[in-house]
């Protein structure tokens, strides 16, 4: 596992993909994205693509579990 304390960053499909597990669609990405226009989500943009912390993919997850 990735730690947060790391600083490592992940694709926006790569957050999908553990997220919504390996059938995510593009749905799936597009909630993200939405969520990082939004400023729900924090991402770094690099060259033309975002990327998001694990720290905050993990505090998503935690959201997740409690529904």
């Amino acid at each position: 596992m990735i730690s947060a304390r790391t600083g490592s960053m992940l694709s926006v499909k790569q957050a999908a993909q553990r997220l919504f597990g390996e059938g995510y669609t593009e749905a799936d990405t597009s909630r993200l994205y939405r969520g990082i226009k939004c400023g729900q989500i924090h991402a770094q943009q690099i060259g033309g693509r975002k990327y998001i912390p694990v720290w905050q993919i993990e505090t998503l997850e935690g959201v997740q579990s409690d529904r």
